[in-house]
């Protein structure tokens, strides 16, 4: 026979509770230096809440982290339990605000911790507040408890990932079921910190980043000025969002939403090539070019392009697009001189600049008019076309613009 420590049977001292069986790697003194047992996991996590996927828009997300520090006081004695634990982004706190008004920075983050959308400055939410973030929570949390205000009207947008008990359980760890909490950090552990345990020491409040209370130190929540970031999806529907630099986004080819956010960008629809992927099945994607001088392009598929603000070059590449330059002077290019194909939408608005559409072929692309501009109040000129004084766009190629199909967008 084998013999063989294989664990102790614990009564505490006084308990008139059943004895508890503790392996080895439970024993105080048996663990290796940083070893994280079983044991370990469930004893913190005793409730093994399952986890829910859920989104939120920007200003949702504000009121979320709102309401995780309005009880907070400075009092080291104050420990309550709705304070936020948190990853993929960092935020900044005055206790000494009154509670809704405290966050006054938050920006979200990739994987080295660098910004890449900020979603609150000065204590105000900066860009589109509606615009969503999918995020993991405690299933607890996400149906109200301890009061925080998830939004709960639409239940496709909630998906709890807890399977029960009897569902099979897969990955390295398989003591708690899928999708719980007690698996979640069993799992996390395992794929980072199987043979190195994690050594990264602790610091007072004046050297936090994460969650920074300006009682204790100065705010450094939001990045100086962004290095380029590269950001390539996968073959999903992703939603990519830039920095604040000149950065370059492909979403790969399922169907996208691309932000561009401030600077000079790179944005395309599909491949991260400069080819117009021409014969190559892509996604319908949705791009928003966001401040700054950016060259998008949609790629295969029938995607919707916005350069909104700055002097923007867009492409519509292969399929039936839709190119909206906005505020600036816009290139617009449809289809064919990239070599694409399609029936393309140029949309047009008065007071946004002067557009040129390099490719635009009478009886097969569209002019769009947005911002309650109809055809009669168009005129002509030759290849141009123009609302009173203003030349909303230049045709290149195109001999008299008066005979464009013009639509209400």
């Amino acid at each position: 026979c084998i013999r063989d420590d294989i664990g102790q049977v614990v009564i505490p001292a006084g308990g008139t509770g059943n004895p508890e069986f503790l392996p080895n790697e439970g024993i105080p003194g048996v663990k290796p230096d940083g070893g994280v047992s079983e044991t370990d996991i469930v004893n913190t996590l005793r409730f093994n809440n399952g986890l829910t996927l859920i989104t939120v828009t920007a200003e949702e997300l504000l009121a979320l982290i709102e309401h995780g520090v309005a009880a907070t006081t400075s009092d080291d004695g104050n420990t309550q339990g709705r304070f936020p634990q948190i990853a993929g982004f960092s935020f900044s706190f005055d206790v000494n605000l009154p509670p809704g008004d405290r966050v006054l920075s938050l920006a979200i983050e990739d994987e080295a911790g660098n910004d890449i959308d900020v979603v609150v400055q000065d204590g105000e939410i900066v860009g589109d507040s509606t615009r969503t973030f999918r995020m993991v929570t405690l299933g607890f949390l996400a149906g109200g408890g301890d009061g925080y205000p998830f939004p709960t009207g639409d239940a496709a947008n909630r998906v709890d990932l807890n399977q029960d008990d009897t569902a099979p359980r897969t990955g390295e760890a398989t003591f708690a079921p899928d999708g719980s909490e007690q698996d979640a950090l069993a799992e996390y552990l395992t794929d980072n910190f199987l043979t190195t345990p994690f050594g990264e020491a602790d610091t007072g409040r004046d050297g936090d980043t994460r969650i920074q209370n300006l009682a204790f130190r100065d705010d450094t929540v939001i990045d100086g000025p962004d290095a380029p970031l590269e950001l390539v999806g996968d073959a999903g529907d992703n939603e990519l969002i830039a920095g604040s630099g000149d950065d370059t986004v492909a979403g790969e080819l399922g169907d996208d939403v691309i932000q561009g956010g401030e600077g000079d960008d790179v944005l395309r629809g599909d491949r991260n090539a400069r080819s117009a992927q021409v014969g190559e099945a892509g996604g319908d994607d949705i791009i928003f070019g966001g401040a700054g001088n950016d060259r998008i392009g949609g790629k295969s598929g029938n995607d919707e392009l916005y350069g909104e603000a700055g002097d923007d070059a867009i492409w519509g590449d292969d399929g039936d697009d839709l190119l909206w330059g906005g505020l600036g002077n816009d290139t617009l290019t449809g289809d064919n001189g990239s070599g694409g194909q399609g029936s393309d939408t140029f949309v047009l608005a008065a007071g946004e600049g002067t557009d040129t559409i390099t490719d635009f072929e009478i009886g097969v692309d569209f002019i769009g008019l947005a911002g309650g501009l109809t055809a009669d109040q168009l005129s002509f000129e030759g290849n141009a076309i123009k609302f009173g004084d203003e030349t909303l766009a230049m045709l290149t190629g195109v001999a008299d613009a008066s005979g464009v199909d013009v639509i209400l967008v």
